[in-house]
């Protein structure tokens, strides 16, 4: 067997571990880690590397170590905590008014999203006994830290959080969470691709799983996806991604409608604004960036956006709509598409699009549409065009990266990988 075979080996053992997606690394980075581990144990060569891992669950599970990112901090990306102080409040809470509030986040890492959800929670005013937080990840060194919480100052890069002294006290080591944050949050190893370990647990009101299903191969997202779907309840939140909302097309599910925010509900009710999405709709209005902080030198203040009372809480930037011609037709459009009207959907957006052919965003529904019904080179063509008129438009990468994979391109959907991870 050569290095060459070896390697390739070794992917397969990967993905059959953890899922892996053979193209969401690259072989370089991919080498590194083998090589790392390879130098810990002391084999000589790839090969023999290889058949020590046949022998040894103890180093496959370090191997996993090496590979999986753990790359998080405090309250990242923000809205989608703004998003869930606004969901427990204006609408959890009065229909549940007795009952504790279950969370789940997988991937956990390194603890800062569990610790940052429980502290969310604990800002409008829900009581420690109110809520409980499952935290789960395949890496053990990653929980070990996580028990630990214990952190240093890169782990707090969002600017726009409750003030520190707060919630931690700065020790020779670092910045440690107090207990009572701490106690909300139970931590737990496990591989999300294990259905069995899940499919009696309990269900889940809100589950945060971010910038997970994109590194899985297709079989197991298909898993990932279920199972996600069996655990969450019928009136509950899935956070995702910015790039995996268009991954869960095969879901009957309403997508949250909040700036910055990646999430999506069983629920049909029209309490918290959504919109019902069959497939995976663009967002037809680009939200205003948040204004930077006019100084740092003051103490971080709590959230406007996140409050110790009942009321309601408002998004922090209203979006910047386009042209009401443009996102009337467009809406118009979806509409008729969420009914099952595809054909008329599809007539409205050519229509439209003979006489404004760069409109990015009409180009991107207009190839959602074709892809819904069997059309892949067309919708491939519309997303291309789309990314002409605009090369930054993630939802348009997404699809044509998906679409590249799915018809065996694996050099050009890397390409496209490596555009949305750059972005």
């Amino acid at each position: 067997m050569t290095d060459s075979m070896a390697f390739h080996q070794i992917v397969q053992l990967l993905q059959q571990t953890i899922g892996l997606a053979p193209h969401c690394l690259s072989d370089r980075a991919l080498l590194q880690a083998i090589r790392q581990r390879q130098i810990s144990c002391g084999t000589l060569d790839l090969m023999a590397y290889w058949h020590y891992l046949q022998t040894s669950t103890a180093e496959v599970t370090q191997l996993v170590e090496a590979i999986v990112v753990s790359e998080t901090w405090f309250f990242r990306d923000y809205q989608p905590f703004v998003y869930l102080a606004q969901f427990v409040q204006q609408d959890w809470l009065p229909q549940h008014p007795y009952r504790r509030l279950r969370v789940l986040s997988l991937p956990c890492a390194t603890g800062e999203e569990p610790y940052s959800i429980a502290i969310t929670l604990l800002e409008t005013g829900l009581a420690p006994q109110r809520f409980q937080i499952d935290a789960i990840d395949v890496s053990q060194a990653a929980l070990d830290k996580a028990k630990r919480a214990i952190y240093e100052q890169h782990s707090f890069r969002e600017k726009r959080f409750v003030e520190r002294d707060r919630y931690f006290q700065v020790t020779s080591s670092g910045y440690q969470l107090n207990s009572a944050v701490q106690s909300t949050v139970q931590f737990r190893q496990a591989n999300l691709l294990d259905a069995h370990a899940f499919f009696t647990a309990s269900h889940y009101d809100v589950i945060f799983c971010r910038n997970l299903l994109i590194y899985l191969d297709e079989a197991a997202r298909k898993i990932a996806i279920a199972t996600l779907s069996h655990l969450l309840t019928e009136d509950g939140i899935l956070f995702v991604g910015h790039s995996e909302l268009s991954l869960l097309t095969s879901l009957e599910l309403l997508r949250v409608r909040h700036p910055f925010t990646f999430a999506v509900r069983k629920d049909t009710s029209p309490k918290i604004t959504a919109s019902k999405s069959i497939l995976g709709k663009p967002n037809l209005s680009k939200p205003a960036l948040p204004k930077p902080d006019s100084s740092q030198s003051k103490p971080l203040q709590p959230p406007a956006t996140v409050q110790h009372t009942s009321s309601p809480v408002k998004p922090a930037n209203p979006p910047t709509p386009l042209s009401s011609a443009s996102s009337s037709v467009l809406e118009q459009a979806q509409e008729l598409a969420n009914q099952g009207q595809l054909q008329a959907a599809i007539a409205l957006c050519q229509t439209y699009l003979s006489a404004t052919p760069t409109d990015a965003e009409a180009q991107v529904l207009f190839g959602t549409l074709q892809q819904a019904i069997g059309q892949d080179r067309e919708a491939e063509r519309s997303f291309q065009q789309a990314l002409y008129l605009d090369p930054y438009h993630e939802e348009a990468l997404m699809h044509l990266m998906l679409l590249k994979e799915q018809s065996g391109e694996p050099l050009h959907a890397e390409a496209l990988r490596q555009r949305l991870q750059r972005l």
